[in-house]
């Protein structure tokens, strides 16, 4: 069998920032297949964009072996960007719930400015550009990656059209929008995983982890114990809390001991072998459109 043949970035050393979807280490993966890159990891599941390159415990929190077996992310360091040629930072994921805001924002160390997606943003590129700077590194290349357009979530209950708190215009859309944005206004490419991987409505069933967005173990409705609902306003599930269900054509009262507030709906943000690989081709041939082959 003929060795495949790589291009330019062929051994070449790319960090990836990011959350749940890079931590499961399967799209760089893809990446490297592609490209024949060596990826390195600074991620974790639930990370938000400040806690991507500030650690979960903050710059002065307290980092040691015990926090590193207990899965605690630490800062992002000059010795992790020292050789590297490329960083990719995706996420933006556990921002849902913040105000979009407008290019020029700028969340700060102190907690001043800016608590907006254009703010966080634009502080992990700063944080980003610090440790490169103090790892004599300006050369690498970056690259933002923007949310990709998922379904729903048992952590939020709206898909990516969908206001996660409604009346504030915070969908996934106006997120990878902003994120476009502020990658623009820092002259730095950008992968538009939403509008360009093919990760839609029609395709969630093939790309997302759960091939149907309803979880019918869980009502998604109040039920009073004849197993009527109240309204048709879904709830939110309280953690401790009873709540009447339909159980094999029967109405039970029980405990919830879940810890995701939205249980009835399936994971369509995470993805699938297929959603994965998807992922990992289009920033693939993002770096290429970029950085070239």
């Amino acid at each position: 069998m003929m060795e495949k043949q790589y291009g330019t970035w062929k051994d070449k050393k790319v960090l990836f920032i990011g959350d749940s979807l890079t931590a499961r280490r399967v799209y760089p993966e893809v990446v490297k297949e592609i490209l024949g890159i060596e990826p390195f990891y600074h991620c974790k599941g639930g990370a938000s964009l400040k806690s991507m390159v500030d650690g979960d415990n903050g710059l002065g929190g307290d980092y040691d072996n015990e926090t590193d077996a207990q899965g605690v992310l630490r800062p992002l360091t000059p010795e992790e960007v020292a050789d590297k040629d490329l960083i990719v930072l995706f996420g933006g994921y556990n921002n849902r719930n913040v105000d979009i805001g407008r290019v020029g924002d700028l969340y700060r160390l102190d907690g001043t400015g800016q608590k907006t997606i254009a703010g966080f943003m634009q502080y992990a590129i700063n944080r980003i550009y610090e440790n490169l700077y103090k790892a004599s590194n300006m050369t690498c290349r970056l690259l933002i990656v923007t949310v990709d357009c998922s379904g729903r979530y048992p952590w939020v209950d709206a898909d990516a059209f969908g206001e996660s708190t409604p009346g504030t215009g915070r969908t996934m859309e106006a997120l990878a929008n902003m994120q476009k944005a502020v990658a623009a206004y820092n002259a730095i490419p950008v992968c538009d995983l939403f509008h360009t991987s093919g990760i839609n409505p029609h395709t969630w069933a093939f790309f997302s982890k759960d091939a149907y967005p309803d979880n019918p173990n869980y009502s998604p409705y109040l039920l009073n114990e004849e197993g009527i609902p109240f309204s048709n306003e879904r709830i939110r599930y309280v953690t401790g809390r009873s709540y009447y269900q339909i159980r094999e054509g029967r109405v039970v009262l029980e405990e919830y001991t879940g810890a995701s507030p939205y249980p009835y709906n399936g994971d369509q943000l995470h993805k699938s072998p297929a959603g994965y690989r998807r992922i990992g081709e289009v920033i693939a041939g993002a770096i290429i459109a970029a950085y070239g082959n």
